[in-house]
């Protein structure tokens, strides 16, 4: 039997397109863990999936800020807001993408399914 993970957005239109295929392994007999953000958990649960909050466990492992990212868009104006928003986006996805693998590993998943609509090519990864 093969754990799979499932990594995605915890919006709604992202979990409701993986947990088609995610039943469809379990139904198999596999072990299937959701890896999303907080907001995911009660859906995959509910989904009848394991759940890792793995946004939550990423910001853990990098450590604090002083200043929550929201004070800090507030005292901005105009497009150094829209760039701080934009920075800091890319900053936290690129914290997120460089611990998930060593959470996934932690939770015993074997095999990872990824949903991401934005990517207009294929991931090519080392063989």
């Amino acid at each position: 039997m093969t754990h799979f993970g499932i990594l995605c957005l915890e919006a709604t239109g992202h979990l409701n397109t993986m947990f088609p295929l995610g039943r469809e392994l379990q139904r198999r007999g596999h072990c299937v863990t959701v890896f999303s953000g907080s907001g995911g958990q009660t859906k995959a649960q509910a989904a009848g999936f394991s759940f890792c909050d793995i946004y939550s466990a990423g910001d853990r492992k990098r450590g604090g800020e002083t200043q929550t990212p929201s004070a800090t868009v507030e005292k901005l104006r105009g497009l150094a807001s829209i760039r701080y928003t934009l920075q800091k986006f890319a900053q936290i996805a690129q914290t997120r993408l460089q611990q998930a693998p060593a959470i996934i590993k932690e939770h015993g998943v074997t095999s990872v399914e990824i949903f991401c609509e934005d990517l207009a090519q294929p991931i090519k990864g080392k063989q």
